[in-house]
Formats: structure tokens, sequence, C-alpha cells
């Protein structure tokens, strides 16, 4: 019942307890820059695991509510992983690269390794989250990289045909995707182009209309009751909305303002989503 929270320039993992009280860990851990910036995950095992950033190891909570540092020092990088990881089938968790150069691990006996092959062209590859689809394959969008991610049923790395366009140096694909009742899953733009979709056969597409501008979305996508997804705009002018059909929408009104929105979405009980 405790919700954990790893380090990113504090020393220490911090806890909300299950009687809501806040708690620091005992373990320190050094070290400068974003130690952890990507989401964690939990693993069947109870454990948590949390991916570096300019830290050298793979940060642990057990089940009994102690951190410990895992695995090998990973290759200096900075900012190795950013984006949130992904519990597959299998058991395994990964994590794509951000500055580091191949995914991250974490397999379901709670060993670390990184997958060959070597990705190029970083730093700045992957940094949304990715998305688990319905065959069981886990999907990445890319960042500064030129082809989305996919890690298969048997824990292979596999670029994605085709090449996406989209300005380098400069971030194609920030907000992390949503899966949609269709199968789909789909990406908001950040300064690439057209919303980004790996549909339910896993082949990759762009859809809609081109729109303009930098930095357009940021915040994490939602699915709403009626089965649309909604994105907020960071730098854009207009919510993003994905359909049940998958048409992709800018719905009225116009937003003034640049960083407008950061944070992803929530649905709360009444079927409305809040974007702080």
């Amino acid at each position: 019942g405790c919700i954990y929270f790893a380090p990113c320039c504090a020393g220490r993992v911090m806890c909300i307890s299950a009687g809501g009280s806040v708690e620091l860990l005992e373990l320190e851990i050094s070290g400068f820059g974003a130690k952890y910036s990507a989401g964690g995950v939990l693993a069947p095992n109870g454990r948590v695991y949390f991916a570096p950033a300019f830290a050298g190891q793979v940060l642990c909570i057990n089940e009994g509510g102690t951190a410990e540092l895992l695995g090998p020092e990973l290759p200096m990088a900075p900012f190795k992983y950013l984006g949130g990881g992904v519990l597959a089938p299998s058991g395994g968790i990964y994590f794509a690269p951000y500055g580091a150069d191949r995914v991250l691990c974490i397999t379901a006996e709670g060993s670390v390794e990184q997958l060959e092959p070597e990705l190029p062209g970083g730093p700045g590859l992957y940094m949304a989250s990715g998305v688990l689809a319905p065959n069981g394959r886990v999907y990445f969008a890319p960042f500064g990289a030129g082809r989305v991610l996919c890690v298969n049923t048997e824990g292979r790395v596999e670029p994605l045909e085709p090449e996406i366009p989209g300005p380098r140096p400069g971030g194609k694909y920030r907000a992390s995707g949503v899966l949609a009742p269709n199968g789909c899953i789909y990406f908001a733009p950040f300064d690439a182009e057209r919303v980004l979709c790996i549909n339910a056969e896993g082949k990759v597409e762009l859809l809609g209309p081109e729109i303009p501008g930098s930095n357009k979305y940021q915040a994490n996508g939602v699915l709403a009751p009626n089965g649309c997804i909604y994105f907020a705009p960071h730098h854009a002018r207009r919510v993003l909305c994905i359909s049940a059909e998958g048409n992709v929408e800018l719905l009225e009104p116009e937003l003034p303002g640049d960083g407008k929105y950061t944070a992803g979405g929530v649905l709360a009980r009444n079927g409305c989503i809040y974007f702080a």
C-alpha cells in the first residue's frame, strides 16, 4: 500500500506509507544531476524498479520497503533512460534508451541486462514511455531516433520501418502513447508533424493532418469512457483528440500561450479528464 518516488536531485527514496505519512528510506544515493527520471514499474515479484538517468545502477524497492542498487554499473552517459518502463507478459521490464545505446531489461528473475543491438544516433533516442500492445509486444515512439522501437515476445529488439521524418536535433514524440480499444497505439507529435499510430497488426502509420509548430504535445494522453483519446497542448493551440474510429481532430477553442500543459491528465470518477 506504499507509494515510492525515486530521487532526481534528492539523495533518498521518498515513501508515502499506507497511512499517508511521508518517509525517506535509509539508502543514501550519491551522485550528481538527475539520478532517476523515468517512471518506475511494479514487477510480479512485488519489487519496484527504476532505470537510471545519471545514476550508475538500477534502483530497486523490495517487498519489505527497503531500497537497493542492482546490477552492474552501466556505461557512463547523460540521461541514460528517461521514458517509463513497460512490464511485458514474459515478466521482463523494458526501458528504451535516451542517452544510453541499448534497451535496458530487468528480467523476471530480477537481473539487469542491456540488450543488443546497439542503437545508433544518440543521445536523445527515445523519451516517451512505451506501451504494451495486445500482441504482447512493447512499442516505443522515437524522439531523436529514426524508427519506432519494438521489443517482441521473445525479448528481441527490433527497430521498425518506416523511417519517421522529423527535425534533428529536436524531438519527434515525447508524450507517452495510449492504447485504444481498437488495438491501436497513438502518440501525439512533439516536433514531428503528424500523429504516430502502431495499428493492431503492428504496422507503423502517420495519421491525420500536418500540425505546424514545435513542442506541440508533451503531457501524456488519456483514454476517455467514450473511446476517444485526448492530449493537452504544450505549445500547440488546441487539444488533440483521436476519436474511437481513429480520426485525428483538433478541438476548439484555441488556447493562448506557450508551455501550457506538461503533466499527464487524469480521468476522474465523474468521467471528466483534468490536466494541471
